[in-house]
C-alpha cells in the first residue's frame, strides 16, 4: 500500500513539474515583470510606479489544497485586479510540496502576477525556538537560490517577529539581507517590526534600498476590546515618506469577533487609507473558510464573496 501511495505522489510531483515546464515554454506570451524601489515606492520594468494590492494564502504553512482548486480562486481575485499573491511558508510543510510551490511560481508568472514568499515560525511549534528560526532562515535562503532568476518574485524575512529583543531582531535581519544579496543582488525584501510586524523601535541600519516595511495591523484581540480602543492613527505614518509600505495583513481583531461589523468597519478603514497614500496591501485571506477561522475572503463553494472579501474587492478598482 505504501509503494501503491509513494508511486502516486510521484507521478502527481512530475505533472505539476510537466505544468511547470510548459509554462516556461511559452515566454513569449509572459509579460515580464519586476519590481525595485525608489525612495518610497515599487517601480515595475516599465518605470511606473505600482501598488501592490494582493491576497494571501496559507496553502504552504498549515492547510492543503488542491491546486487546481486554488488556482481557480486566485483567478477570481486576478479578474478583480489583484497583482500580487502572498504565499506564507513553513519548513515542515513548504519543502514536501515544493513541485506545488514551483507550479505556482510560474502560474504566476505567466499570469503577470508578482509573488511574495514569507516565511512564518509556527508558535505551536515547540522545538528549540532558536532551531526554528535557523531552520527558516534556510529554508528562505534556499528558495532565493530556487528562484533567483524569477524576476516577479519578491521575499519577506519573517512574517510576524516574537520572542527577541531589538537589537537580536537588528542583527538576523541585517544577516538575512546581506546573505539574501550575495544570492540576488537586486532582490526586493519585505521587513516587519517586533510585537508580530507592529513595531519598529528604533533605526534599520541597512545600507541596502530595495527594502520595504510589512506592517500586520489588528488593533484589538475581540469586539469588546476594539470597541474600546481608539486609533488616533496608523502604524505607518510615520514611516510613509522613507520607506516603500506593504500593509501585509489586517482587521480590527486578531483572536475572535472575524466577520463582524466593527471588524470589516477598521479593514476598510485600513484600505481606505492604504488607497489615498498609494500604499500596497494585502488581504487576509483566500483559504478555505473552514482553515480561516472566520478570516476568509471567500467561499470555495459557492465562489461567493464574503461580506470582507467584498470590501476588498471594491477597493481593488478605486
Amino acid at each position: 500500500m505504501r509503494k501503491i501511495l509513494l508511486v502516486i505522489l510521484i507521478i502527481i510531483e512530475l505533472i505539476v513539474i510537466f505544468s511547470a515546464f510548459l509554462f516556461s515554454k511559452n515566454k513569449e506570451k509572459i509579460k515580464r515583470n519586476y519590481l525595485r524601489i525608489e525612495k518610497n515606492n515599487f517601480i515595475d520594468q516599465d518605470n511606473n510606479i505600482v501598488q501592490l494590492k494582493g491576497v494571501s494564502t496559507m496553502a504552504f504553512a498549515r492547510n492543503e489544497y488542491d491546486l487546481t482548486k486554488l488556482t481557480e480562486i486566485f483567478t477570481i481575485f486576478k479578474k478583480n485586479g489583484v497583482n500580487l499573491i502572498t504565499l506564507y511558508l513553513y519548513p515542515d510543510k513548504t519543502y514536501p510540496t515544493l513541485a506545488k510551490l514551483d507550479y505556482l511560481i510560474y502560474w504566476a508568472k505567466y499570469n503577470s502576477i508578482f509573488v511574495y514568499l514569507v516565511p512564518v515560525i509556527d508558535v505551536n511549534d515547540y522545538r528549540n525556538h532558536q532551531q526554528r528560526i535557523a531552520s527558516t532562515k534556510e529554508l528562505s535562503l534556499k528558495l532565493i537560490e530556487r528562484y533567483k532568476d524569477e524576476s516577479h518574485v519578491i521575499y519577506g524575512v519573517w512574517a510576524e517577529p516574537y520572542a527577541m529583543s531589538w537589537e537580536e531582531w537588528k542583527f538576523y535581519h541585517k544577516d538575512f539581507v546581506d546573505r539574501s544579496r550575495l544570492i540576488k543582488k537586486d532582490i526586493v525584501i519585505g521587513i516587519s517590526g517586533l510585537d508580530n510586524g507592529r513595531r519598529f523601535f528604533g533605526g534599520l541600519d541597512f545600507d541596502y534600498k530595495n527594502i520595504f516595511l510589512d506592517f500586520h495591523d489588528y488593533p484589538a484581540k475581540n469586539i469588546e476590546e476594539l470597541k474600546k480602543t481608539t486609533v488616533d492613527g496608523f502604524l505607518w505614518d510615520k514611516y510613509i515618506d522613507r520607506y516603500s509600505i506593504m500593509i501585509g495583513e489586517f482587521g480590527g481583531v486578531y483572536h475572535d469577533g472575524f466577520g463582524a461589523k466593527e471588524d470589516n468597519d477598521y479593514f476598510k478603514r485600513v484600505i481606505d487609507n492604504a488607497n489615498k497614500f498609494k500604499l500596497s496591501y494585502v488581504g487576509y485571506t483566500v483559504d478555505r473558510l473552514e482553515d480561516a477561522g472566520g478570516q476568509s475572503l471567500i467561499d470555495w463553494n459557492t465562489k461567493k464573496l464574503t461580506e470582507k472579501g467584498k470590501i476588498f474587492v471594491e477597493s481593488l478598482n478605486k
